[in-house]
């Protein structure tokens, strides 16, 4: 009975270590705090230098003059989510930075970034999401990316020669194709997706693209634009599951890639 009792007492301690962890960020905080409700760490980078696997970083409503880079990876069932804060507006406001992207994630899976709105960014090359390298799994979801200039002046009128970079995906690797990345309720101001849609086929072909829409009645347009399939956010999960194996089945156009572009 105490063999029994050991090996349950083991058990519950093998359980409570592996319970997924909650941080906290504020623009009051410190990063020498323990990360918790009470004492919240400072900044979104620190953060995305520590956050485990399996864990949520909450950060609280506010403006937070930085770029960030993310230095941490999940893994399959346990992802790393950075999300807003009961639905608080949360800021990455690039302003006095010369870092190309305000956020760069390179070589890191099963990230989840959520509610966050990424703004100010002026220079030549400037990028608002650079997602690069061996990724996969990263999702980008109810995110707002605004102001990103391709010149250092602000004020330069818009021609064929320049281009604003909002969100960069570049599978840099060859052998190593950027898969499983789902973009959720982004917003950005003065886009339209027909004419992203048309850019991202003209640079990857081979790409699968599923538009989803809380509008049925724009799967007609969606199509024009040429998706590959139309769902609507009132369609079962199922059928979202069935397009992706149906459309990455092998011998498939770009089975191995594939995107979701999701719109109100």
């Amino acid at each position: 009975m105490k063999n029994l009792l050991l090996l349950m007492s083991l058990f519950m301690i093998s359980i409570s270590s592996m319970k997924a962890q909650t941080y906290y960020v504020s623009t009051t905080g410190d990063d020498g705090n323990p990360g918790s409700i009470d004492q919240p760490w400072e900044t979104i980078q620190y953060a995305m230098d520590v956050a485990t696997p399996g864990s949520t970083v909450n950060i609280m409503g506010g403006t937070y003059n930085e770029r960030v880079y993310l230095n941490v990876s999940g893994n399959a069932g346990n992802m790393i989510t950075f999300q807003n804060y009961n639905n608080e507006s949360v800021v990455v406001d690039g302003d006095g930075w010369n870092d190309p992207a305000l956020c760069e994630i390179y070589d890191q899976q099963y990230v989840r970034i959520k509610g966050i709105h990424f703004t100010n960014n002026a220079q030549l090359d400037a990028m608002g999401i650079f997602i690069e390298g061996q990724c996969r799994n990263i999702e980008i979801i109810e995110c707002t990316i605004s102001e990103i200039h391709f010149s250092a002046n602000p004020n330069a009128p818009v021609n064929e020669n320049t281009n604003a970079q909002p969100l960069i995906v570049y599978g840099s690797d060859p052998n190593f194709a950027i898969t499983d990345l789902l973009i959720l309720d982004w917003r950005l101001p003065g886009f339209t997706p027909a004419g992203g849609l048309s850019q991202l086929q003209q640079y990857a072909p081979d790409l699968i693209i599923i538009a989803l829409s809380g509008r049925p009645e724009v799967g007609a347009d969606a199509h024009a634009a040429g998706v590959h399939a139309f769902i609507s956010k009132i369609d079962p999960p199922r059928t979202l599951l069935d397009t992706i194996q149906r459309l990455t089945r092998p011998g498939q156009p770009g089975s191995q890639n594939y995107l979701s572009v999701n719109q109100p």
